[in-house]
């Protein structure tokens, strides 16, 4: 449980899309104080031959309401290993509001209808934001998504732009700007011919390329698929890397 490692407001998210209708419904939820409680002990488990139930190494007491013939509620107590799922868990109502911090202006992720999300739409939001302290530009939720699944924030950046956010500074982002900047740039006409990075170790053997990394590469920095896997070899499969080696 997610509660009993980070605390009390995590919140567990299920998205689903109704194919008929072509909806997406959200229905977030928390499991109680009891379930977190018997979590911390290490005695629960997913039930192996029912996902709708959840296994428990020591004896526990269920208890519900059962409805008789004639209307009139009556509370059962069974003693058993194998608990409901729904008697654990809480959902939650979903509230709009405007955040002042976190922001959600970047183009949309995950939205069938929407055109994929491209390098360029990077580049056009942020030089949009150009008046803006870069703390403000960077602190939308979409765009901080898409940076980090092509591979040009790391875990550590996180953390820092969240600190930045929260001392409205921008001073600790410097290095993380400079890597944006360059990445949204694109190839500059002066550059060298980018067949081969100028450094590259000439005899160095290929890494072993993951091919999603190969598309980040030439979706940054519009090239071909040698080029980005060329890169990426000498880069050691770094995606940062490769994408200064070849924009740099």
């Amino acid at each position: 449980s997610t509660q009993s490692t980070w605390g009390e407001p995590c919140v567990a998210l299920s998205v689903s899309r109704d194919e008929d209708t072509g909806q997406t419904n959200f229905h977030p939820f928390q499991v109680s104080r009891q379930c977190v409680t018997i979590h911390k002990e290490g005695t629960l488990s997913p039930n192996p031959t029912d996902p709708h139930l959840v296994h428990s190494e020591r004896e526990l007491e269920a208890v519900t309401e059962e409805k008789e013939p004639t209307g009139k509620l009556h509370v059962v107590r069974d003693a058993t290993h194998d608990v409901d799922t729904a008697l654990f868990t809480l959902p939650l109502p979903i509230v709009l509001c405007d955040s002042s911090v976190v922001r959600s202006r970047f183009s949309r992720l995950n939205r069938p209808d929407h055109q994929p999300t491209l390098q360029a739409d990077v580049k056009n939001y942020l030089q949009g934001k150009s008046s803006e302290p870069f703390h403000q530009a960077i602190n939308d939720f979409h765009l901080l998504v898409f940076l980090t699944s092509l591979g040009l924030l790391s875990d550590k950046d996180i953390p820092t732009i969240c600190e930045a956010v929260q001392r409205k500074s921008d001073q600790p982002l410097a290095d993380i700007k400079r890597r944006l900047q360059v990445a949204v740039q694109g190839p500059q006409a002066s550059a060298p011919t980018r067949s081969t990075p100028a450094t590259a170790p000439p005899s160095q053997p290929q890494a072993r390329l993951k091919m999603e990394d190969v598309r980040s590469v030439m979706s940054i920095c519009h090239c071909a698929e040698e080029e980005a896997m060329s890169a990426l070899s000498a880069a050691d499969g770094n995606v940062q890397t490769a994408v200064e080696f070849l924009i740099g």
